[in-house]
């Protein structure tokens, strides 16, 4: 059941905010054809969609019912999204505090016992 009601909501979406719904104009695109069919028995379907699509638009005695054609005329819809990211809140703090070393801080290594040292690479003791 919850696929049956994600692919019918998937469905409206399409069909609702994109030129998925021109789809619906199929019929439209074959009858049309069957109008020119009826006219010139000569033409296939490949020269009619080029006619109707690859040729431009031009204003014949049939151009109001060109226009009814799939992708002949584009969907008035506006689809927005919008991304809603927040900035981080700004907080009052103090300004970062600079310290100036008087002397240069070098490491001595003198101080660790060469013993220490040794039984690093020992195995564990139990």
């Amino acid at each position: 059941m919850k696929k049956v009601t994600a692919i019918l909501l998937l469905f409206v979406q399409l069909s609702a905010t994109t030129e998925f719904s021109q789809l619906f104009k199929l019929p439209v695109l074959w009858q049309h054809y069957q109008e020119h069919k009826e006219e010139n028995k000569d033409v296939s379907f490949i020269s009619y969609l080029t006619m109707h699509y690859l040729n431009g638009d031009a204003k014949d005695a049939d151009y109001e019912r060109d226009m009814q054609l799939p992708f002949k005329t584009g969907s008035n819809y506006q689809v927005s999204s919008v991304a809603s990211i927040l900035p981080a809140p700004i907080t009052a703090t103090e300004p970062p505090v600079y310290y100036h070393l008087s002397e240069i801080v070098t490491s001595d290594d003198t101080f660790i016992s060469s013993q220490f040292l040794s039984a690093i690479w020992q195995p564990p003791k139990a």
